[in-house]
């Protein structure tokens, strides 16, 4: 069991995206080149923010840049691991759940996003941002859009709105399995192109069996650890999380 969602194994990962030949691109420089084909790379700080200082030393040692979305709460937000992922020539974006935290007071949230926003671009620059699921919330963060521009805001874009996913397959670590239907509530998007892979070795395998052109990869790095102890503590994590997701489904689609 204790052999997958490793700082090892997640190495062994972007050695194999390498090896094949993809070109790994930030959220940023996705929209902005739009590339034919390639790996957009991209990362949630839930929590634990160390875990995506070794994920990021990985990939500056491999020649590989991806992006790296913060939320504002104490969990998440460390200045001086924001400033040093950054330093790495990563990109720094804002993981926001404002509309969540203002129980869809759409007014609050607006100026609660802009307080964020502002204050994680006192220490880099950000140009995009990615809503943060918050499957046991009642509202969907991305509806505040629905009032408001982001663009009035200086960004690029929104990673679950402005990018295409139909033509892209679209991995996510959620739930500990890479399968297209895993055990996302929100974090997904709208794709033609699934999977059924369990494992990170079986997503190395259709890499390098498939080819694919294009795809997209989110990973958690709190989820990722090579200490047993924590490793088995956020699996039993995984394992809660996991249930109180299917009841969340079910009733959802009542």
């Amino acid at each position: 069991m204790y052999n997958d969602f490793t700082y090892n194994k997640y190495r062994e990962l972007m050695e194999a995206i390498c090896r094949i030949g993809y070109n790994c691109y930030t959220v940023c420089g996705w929209i902005d080149e739009l590339p034919e084909k390639g790996v957009l790379l991209r990362h949630d700080v839930d929590r634990y923010p160390k875990n995506s200082l070794q994920t990021a030393v990985i990939e500056k040692e491999l020649g590989i840049r991806s992006t790296y979305y913060f939320r504002a709460n104490k969990c998440s937000f460390n200045i001086e691991i924001v400033k040093e992922i950054s330093s790495m020539g990563h990109e720094i974006g804002y993981h926001y759940e404002d509309l969540s935290e203002a129980k869809g007071d759409y007014n609050k949230a607006i100026k609660l996003f802009q307080y964020n926003l502002n204050k994680l671009r006192e220490i880099a620059q950000v140009k995009t941002i990615s809503m943060h699921g918050r499957p046991m919330s009642n509202f969907d963060n991305r509806n505040l859009w629905k009032k408001n521009s982001f663009l009035d805001y200086g960004l690029t874009g929104e990673a679950y709105i402005t990018i295409n996913y139909q033509d892209m397959y679209y991995f996510s670590d959620t739930g500990r399995t890479w399968n297209s239907n895993g055990m996302n509530v929100r974090d997904n998007v709208s794709v033609s192109l699934k999977t059924d892979l369990s494992d990170t070795d079986s997503l190395i395998t259709f890499l390098e069996n498939e080819n694919p052109q294009r795809m997209a990869i989110l990973t958690h790095p709190e989820r990722w650890n090579d200490n047993p102890y924590s490793w088995y503590k956020y699996y039993s994590r995984d394992l809660v999380s996991n249930n109180a997701k299917r009841i969340v489904k079910f009733f959802r689609k009542k």
